[in-house]
């Protein structure tokens, strides 16, 4: 599954296209992102500290866990299409609308009836899930649920990789605050024991139907005519991603299912909410990755300065930001009430202070995507997934939602220090070259010459034609 291909030049990019100062569409691009990133974190941080005091902590416990089910199945269902199609959209030209029609329908049938399978079994593998009720209405709206989830997932991608990335915050700044509202609206109803999940779900109605018309009738047509450079790349690197995407899904999603289903849903709601507040740092950085992979197929799979200087002030950006975010972690957490400040403070630092970390692990299977190199995604994945459940699941009885933390520490600073390894070689050397000063011995200049050829020289223009005027 390697996409269609524009005839490849030796000469590069075509010179008549005048590239952009700077790599203007890699920058607006990120800086879009990463606006979407910094507005949705601040409306989800929003949006449970009001559940939170809506709401008893068992409640927040139930639901924080349905999401994560939810979120869990949407990202199985989505068959790694959320980072692929990325790489896919710029190779695949004039048939993208085709390609992204078609990925819609499939994600669409196994979202919904692996949300249906899910919705129905639960309340029989365990009595926490007893709340789940009546099946008639539960199992139709979760399934349906997971489908919206999926789209809504997908059409970020679709965004990015068309350079519509500025419509990402304004979409998701839209569901944000819709869900904000209809919490309260809930609340104060009395709607049932659902009501946080349905205020999350109920707004993606509102927001999925439009922005796919836009996407399908004007982004995606449109990016056709984009001047691109790409190369056939082996399909196995589609497979690898796809296995690399499964283990991190394994490791990061079903974990405050995993917390309820071991430690109960007081000790989820604990772990919940710093993970939410960590992991808005690696949807930034996934989204910013998925601007990152397609930018860097239209220029051959290879990383320009204007890339290099991208992702290296980005990562900067995050290890800064991720910093402050530690230290300020107990007063984070207060907002939230006196219930999950005690324990969940080092719990929020432990998350934190390997978003640098996670965030190298991203960029490496940004640029892997770009290069079709999936074994380097399946190495880094499987590394943060494997250490973050085994340690996880093994000293969580002991350390309770710690224990996980821990796994998720060690995990994360494995496979960022494997990521690095890939990444610096891609990325210093073109950083090296962005002063503009040649090599020493470019900048030397030329010996005289000697003998019956300076005599020659000297009467001759510069060019080695007419005499010079001098």
């Amino acid at each position: 599954m390697t996409g269609t291909t524009a005839p490849a030049r030796a000469g590069g990019p075509d010179p008549s296209v005048p590239a952009p100062p700077g790599g203007g569409p890699l920058r607006r691009g990120g800086v879009a992102l990463i606006t979407n990133g910094a507005a949705t974190g601040l409306l989800g941080l929003a949006y449970w500290v009001v559940a939170a005091r809506l709401y008893g902590q068992t409640a927040v416990g139930q639901n924080a866990s349905l999401v994560s089910a939810m979120l869990t199945v949407s990202g199985l269902a989505q068959l790694n299409y959320t980072r692929s199609l990325s790489s896919l959209i710029p190779r695949a030209r004039q048939s993208a609308v085709r390609l992204v029609g078609r990925v819609y329908v499939l994600v669409g049938v196994v979202s919904l009836v692996a949300g249906a399978v899910l919705a129905a079994v639960l309340p029989g593998l365990s009595s926490r899930f007893g709340f789940l009720h009546p099946p008639g209405l539960v199992i139709p709206g979760f399934a349906l649920a997971v489908v919206l989830w999926s789209i809504f997932t997908l059409e970020d991608t679709v965004l990015a990789s068309t350079r519509r990335a500025s419509v990402v915050p304004i979409e998701n700044i839209a569901f944000g605050a819709a869900k904000l509202l209809l919490l309260y609206l809930l609340a104060r109803v009395g709607f049932g024991d659902l009501n946080i999940f349905a205020s999350w779900v109920l707004p993606l109605v509102l927001i999925v139907v439009p922005i796919n018309l836009f996407a399908f009738r004007r982004a995606l047509p449109q990016m056709a005519r984009l001047p691109a450079e790409v190369v056939e790349v082996p399909g196995r690197w589609v497979r690898q991603d796809f296995a690399g995407y499964m283990l991190w899904l394994a490791g990061t999603s079903p974990l405050p299912f995993l917390v309820l289903a071991v430690l109960g849903p007081k000790p989820s709601a604990s772990f919940y909410i710093p993970l939410t507040v960590a992991t808005a740092i690696d949807v930034v950085s996934l989204n910013v990755g998925n601007a990152i992979t397609a930018e860097v197929s239209r220029n051959k799979g290879q990383v320009d300065r204007h890339a290099a200087r991208f992702v290296a002030a980005f990562w900067l950006l995050v290890l800064v930001g991720s910093v402050v975010l530690v230290f300020v972690a107990p007063t984070l957490l207060q907002i939230f009430g006196h219930r999950y400040r005690s324990g969940s403070g080092v719990v929020l630092r432990m998350l934190l202070g390997v978003s640098a970390a996670r965030s190298a692990m991203f960029l490496n299977n940004a640029l892997a995507r770009a290069a079709g190199r999936g074994g380097r995604i399946l190495i880094v994945q499987a590394i943060a997934s494997l250490f973050t459940l085994s340690i996880g699941l093994a000293t969580m009885t002991h350390l309770g939602v710690k224990g996980m933390a821990l796994g998720w520490l060690v995990g994360s600073v494995l496979a960022g220090l494997v990521a690095a390894r890939w990444v610096i070689p891609a990325v210093v050397p073109h950083l090296r070259r962005t002063t503009g000063r040649k090599p020493a011995h470019a900048r030397r200049p030329a010996p005289e010459p000697r003998g019956p050829v300076s005599v020659l020289s000297r009467r001759r223009g510069p060019a080695g034609g007419q005499p010079s005027e001098k």
